[in-house]
């Protein structure tokens, strides 16, 4: 899985220029922070949906973290107010592999307390997130509030537009 170093790297190798170690890693670092530095404002509904799904199922979190690293993602679930909810974080530049790879889905499961199939994980990208919790055996649902590049062609058990939508849904759920 690439972060933050991996980046400074491939951009020096593109700008066709070199930086010492220690440039490198400030620049990183630089990086890694930006995300906290000038963060993003969570999709509409999307923080009233963590809580509300938090109080039927158990959740957590599956990221392919690339240039925004756990350490980085978890200060902004805390300004959200939301991080204790998670039973588990599951970031790839923790583990060591990314979504789809199975070690993912299934670490999550386990620290939930779950089987893989018991699990419904929700994703914008078709490869990584739909193809990911299906090879592992869970339900798959696309979210496509901001990202409808894969409407059209998803293998996804359930699409949602909007958070909103997502909880009429979680209400029907036993």
């Amino acid at each position: 899985t690439l972060g933050p170093h991996d980046k400074v790297r491939l951009m020096m190798r593109e700008l066709k220029t070199q930086v010492s170690e220690d440039a490198a890693l400030e620049l990183a670092e630089i990086s890694a922070t930006a995300i906290v530095v000038h963060p993003p404002d969570p999709v509409e509904g999307a923080v009233e949906a963590v809580k509300k799904t938090s109080e039927k199922f158990p959740i957590g979190i599956i990221s392919d973290t690339a240039t925004s690293p756990g350490r980085c993602l978890r200060q902004l679930l805390e300004r959200d107010g939301i991080l204790n909810l998670f039973g588990t974080l599951t970031f790839s530049d923790e583990v060591g592999v990314a979504k789809p790879q199975a070690p993912m889905f299934e670490l999550t499961a386990q620290n939930l307390g779950v089987e893989p199939e018991e699990m419904l994980h929700i994703g914008d990208l078709e490869y990584t997130d739909i193809l990911g919790i299906q090879r592992a055996g869970g339900k798959a649902v696309l979210f496509a509030g901001y990202n409808d590049v894969y409407l059209e062609e998803t293998k996804a058990d359930y699409v949602f537009r909007s958070w909103a939508e997502f909880l009429v849904f979680l209400k029907g759920l036993p």
